[in-house]
């Protein structure tokens, strides 16, 4: 099992568009959400992916994440 830590931040202008080193497109869609859970495809590149996230008392949330073919996750 995988531990997800989430952070978050407030980006207050755009000065930080100069600094970027490449571009990566991410499309992603939540498929589920029950009891603290949920269940979301992403296609990043060529890579698919299904994660099933846990909601904790923590910063830290338990997460599984497989590899899915590409077609299912576009379904």
């Amino acid at each position: 099992m995988a531990v997800e830590i989430e952070r978050k931040f407030l980006v207050r202008d755009n000065s930080w568009r100069g600094l970027f080193t490449r571009k990566q497109e991410i499309r992603d869609g939540l498929i589920a959400v029950a009891n603290g859970r949920k269940v979301r495809v992403r296609i990043c590149d060529q890579r698919a992916t299904l994660a099933v996230k846990a909601k904790t008392e923590s910063l830290a949330n338990a997460e599984f994440e497989y590899e899915i073919p590409q077609a299912d996750a576009e379904e």
